[in-house]
């Protein structure tokens, strides 16, 4: 997000990421899957990218060498002249002026609801609670908050606008007063790190994972930590601590892992944005899984360090 989007792995709504939306955001950014023809028949969506249907396409040496073992056939592509992207590809209707904290929950990105904030038409307070009272109704069927600090994060949305009364806006950190998740597996002060693991049940880390820091230096208030694959290794979000997370669309279906529980979160629409980890797509496989955005930095750019296992890659 924002200065700080290569700093931290994350979860969440960069343009507009909600469960309700996710079908419409395609057509907001231009990207419009039905087919049409464009030049020399090729099928193309609006942003100008498509292929030709293999019957169509020209074969090279099909009954020679450009047959592989397989009966497979080396296709020769055309060369597309493809279209200009238009300027306003990614613009999408703004929110409306009197939007209550909870349509801002769902259907805001973090940085809008900054913005928000720091323009006093809402309250972090106001967003923190929703925030929590959502988690409340929708966690008993997706099992993907595990453990919360909701007192904590209520005196911290207080403090930030306390603060935004005595300073104003002009200085305040880029999320300043956003609720958001964490990944279980990051340490994060007085909540489990157990990463799902049995043995480690009752440890409490005593400081802050640095990307955890650096969230909160930037001003979001984590409302509680998400449920994992057992030592982050597995393609689902089940352990023998906390259980299973089940899919928002659907919870007789799994969210995909390691960072399984902050996809299933921010799919429901109960948290703006969240904090995982990914080597072998433990961000990206939950995103595609609960239909939201998840990013992956280059290897390095993000510190490991406070996970548990230590993730490097």
């Amino acid at each position: 997000f924002d200065g700080i989007g290569h700093h931290i792995h994350h979860f969440g709504r960069v343009q507009h990421a909600d469960l309700h939306r996710v079908h419409t955001d395609v057509l907001h950014h231009g990207v419009d899957l039905r087919p049409r023809l464009g030049p020399e028949g090729v099928e193309v969506g609006r942003a100008g990218v498509g292929q030709r249907h293999l019957r169509d396409l020209p074969a090279e040496g099909a009954h020679s060498q450009g047959r592989a073992a397989h009966g497979a056939v080396r296709l020769r592509l055309p060369s597309l002249s493809l279209p200009e992207r238009p300027d306003t590809m990614n613009e999408r209707a703004p929110l409306r002026e009197n939007v209550s904290p909870l349509e801002l929950l769902r259907s805001a990105s973090a940085t809008e609801v900054a913005a928000r904030i720091r323009s006093r038409r809402v309250s972090s307070r106001a967003m923190v609670d929703a925030c929590i009272a959502e988690v409340e109704r929708v966690n008993p069927k997706l099992n993907a908050v595990v453990a919360t600090r909701f007192a904590e994060a209520r005196a911290e949305a207080d403090a930030a606008d306390q603060r935004l009364a005595t300073e104003g806006p002009d200085n305040l950190p880029a999320l300043h007063g956003v609720p958001c998740t964490i990944k279980e597996c990051f340490a994060l002060v007085g909540m489990p790190q157990t990463s799902g693991l049995p043995a480690r049940v009752g440890f409490r880390p005593t400081g802050d994972a640095p990307a955890v820091t650096r969230l909160r230096e930037a001003g979001a208030i984590p409302v509680g930590v998400t449920n994992v694959s057992e030592l982050c290794m597995w393609m689902e979000s089940f352990n023998r601590v906390y259980g299973r997370t089940n899919n928002p669309y659907d919870v007789t279906r799994i969210v995909g892992g390691s960072s399984g529980g902050e996809g299933a979160i921010v799919g429901s629409g109960a948290s703006l944005f969240g904090l995982g980890s990914d080597v072998g797509g433990s961000i990206r496989m939950p995103a595609f899984f609960n239909g939201v955005f998840g990013h992956k930095p280059t290897g390095g750019t993000v510190p490991g360090s406070g996970q548990y296992p230590v993730a490097t890659g």
